[in-house]
Order: structure tokens, then sequence, then C-alpha cells
């Protein structure tokens, strides 16, 4: 979880939004990372039904996946 999290936040935009394939390309150079060891075919598929990722295609090609890190929500103190 950590990898997937840190290779997001070292490839975002100014948005937070990362290229999955550039994420991918970050992991496998830093592990032998394989979405395979966790039932998913593609990394793609894998980061999707993680909830602390949100994810969205690529509006040219609907094929290019985008995660990035959801958003915390504050909690608020009662006093």
């Amino acid at each position: 979880m950590n990898l997937l999290r840190e290779a997001i936040a070292n490839s975002c935009d100014e948005d937070g939004w990362a290229s999955l394939s550039n994420v991918g390309k970050i992991i496998n150079n830093q592990s032998s990372f394989d979405s395979k060891n966790y039932g998913y075919t593609k990394l793609g598929d894998l980061v999707r039904v993680i909830d602390i990722f949100e994810t969205r295609l690529s509006e040219k090609s609907f094929t290019n996946v985008y995660p990035k890190q959801k958003e915390q929500s504050k909690k608020m103190k009662v006093i």
C-alpha cells in the first residue's frame, strides 16, 4: 500500500492525478511488485478496488487510468 501511495505522490500533477503507466514504472523500478499476487491481472484493476484511491479514465482514450489519493475528511472536534 505504501509503495502505491508513494508512487502516486511522486508522479502526480498539481491536482493529485497520476498516470498509471508512470506509477507502474516507479513501482517496477523499486520492487518486484505484481498485481497478480493480489488477484488482479492489471495494476489499474487493483488500484480501482483500494478505497484510499479514486480513479478516472483519460478523456481522450477512455483506457488510460489516472489514480489519485482520496482526500481525507477533516474530523470535527466536538466540545
